[in-house]
Order: structure tokens, then C-alpha cells, then sequence
């Protein structure tokens, strides 16, 4: 699942806040402050309307995330809620 970690990486530059040089080293150090049983949430997340669920981490200002499951549509309990991009084929 590199290309998740990736996003989860690029999620974590983005809303984390922390002061440093770059965004990968501001992630990385977003992520050194995360306990064991908040990364692998992140990763599996958690029981929801959403195919990807991920609880919000406030003491690190990470929002929660409510992740679909395809770029041509998505399958939740909650319709109407996701942005719908164009297929491939038509772009």
C-alpha cells in the first residue's frame, strides 16, 4: 500500500502544522508524534459510513477523514457526499 502511505504522508504535511524546512520532514516529524495504535489506525481505519474511515487526532490538528473507494464513484451509507471525477477515458 505505498501509494496510501503516500497520501497519508502528504495528509499529514498538510494539516499538521508542525514548523519545519520542508513538508516531508514537517510529516516526519508529524508521525514521530503519533502513538503505535493511531498509525495503524490510520492505516486500517476504523467502523463507519465510509469504506475509509480515520478518526480525527486533535492534539496534532489532524482531521478526520472519510477516504471512497474509486475515482468513477464510491459505495457508503451516506449518498451524495463524495465528489465524482471524470473516468479516465474522458480526460
Amino acid at each position: 500500500m505505498r501509494s496510501f502511505g503516500s497520501i497519508v504522508v502528504l495528509t499529514l504535511a498538510l494539516v499538521g502544522g508542525v514548523a519545519a524546512a520542508t513538508p516531508a520532514e514537517r510529516a516526519k516529524d508529524l508521525v514521530g508524534q503519533m502513538t503505535l495504535e493511531e498509525k495503524l489506525e490510520m492505516v486500517h481505519g476504523i467502523p463507519g459510513p465510509y469504506v475509509g474511515n480515520v478518526r480525527a487526532i486533535d492534539r496534532l490538528g489532524i482531521p478526520a477523514l472519510t477516504l471512497n473507494d474509486g475515482p468513477q464513484g464510491f459505495r457508503a451509507k451516506v449518498p451524495g457526499t463524495s465528489t465524482m471525477w471524470p473516468s479516465g477515458l474522458t480526460v
